[in-house]
C-alpha cells in the first residue's frame, strides 16, 4: 500500500449477512461475506496467561496469585470472500479493506452476532482463490488478526467444548453454567 491514496468502499453486490465490523464500516461493505469457520474462531476461549508464582528456596512450596486472570492474546483467522463487478471495483475494495486493517496501533473489530468489541492488530492476509474474469470478479481469501483484549467476567461461567468454542442455543444465547440447576 505504499503511495496509496485511501478511496472508501463500493461494493456492487449488496450482502445481507450478520458480520463484522470494522472501526465504521461493516465488512460487506468492501464486498466481504464471512465463510465458514470464522464465528468459531472467534469464539474459541483465549488461553490464560500464568499468574504471578513465587518460588522461594527458603520456604518450602510455591505461592500462586490466583486472583487477576489475565489472558493471552489469540490470533484469529477470519475466512471472507469478496465478489465486485470489475477489477478496478475489486482493487478498490480489497486495498481499502487492507488499508482499513492496517492501521497504525490497535484497531476495533465488532461481531454483529455476539455484539462484542474485540481490540487487534492486522498479522497477515492468504489469497486461497482469485477469480478475475467474467461479470463478477471473486476472491476467497482469509485475514489473520491478533486480538488483544478479553474481558471475560469472572462470575461468569459459559459451557464450552473441550476445544474452547462456547456452545449457544439456535438463538445466539450462550448457557450461563452459573444459572443452571442440578
Amino acid at each position: 500500500l505504499a503511495d496509496y491514496t485511501y478511496a472508501a468502499p463500493e461494493a456492487s453486490f449488496p450482502i445481507s449477512q450478520l458480520g463484522y465490523a470494522i472501526g465504521d464500516k461493516r465488512l460487506s461493505d468492501y464486498g466481504a461475506w464471512i465463510l465458514q469457520g470464522t464465528e468459531s474462531e472467534m469464539r474459541k476461549a483465549p488461553s490464560v496467561k500464568q499468574n504471578l508464582l513465587i518460588n522461594n528456596n527458603s520456604v518450602a512450596g510455591v505461592s500462586y496469585d490466583p486472583e487477576a486472570v489475565t489472558f493471552q492474546a489469540k490470533d484469529v483467522n477470519i475466512n471472507l470472500s469478496m465478489m465486485a463487478a470489475s477489477l478496478e471495483e475489486f482493487w478498490k475494495n480489497y486495498k481499502a479493506l487492507l488499508y482499513d486493517l492496517t492501521k497504525v496501533g490497535e484497531n476495533s473489530i465488532y461481531s454483529e452476532l455476539t455484539e462484542e468489541e474485540y481490540l487487534f492488530y492486522y498479522k497477515s492476509a492468504r489469497v486461497s482463490e482469485f477469480s478475475p474474469s467474467g461479470k463478477k470478479i471473486w476472491c476467497d481469501f482469509s485475514i489473520t488478526i491478533t486480538l488483544t483484549n478479553f474481558d471475560l467476567t469472572p462470575d461468569l461461567v459459559l459451557l464450552c467444548t473441550e476445544d474452547g468454542v462456547f456452545i449457544s442455543t439456535e438463538d445466539d444465547f450462550f448457557i450461563n453454567m452459573e444459572q443452571l440447576t442440578f
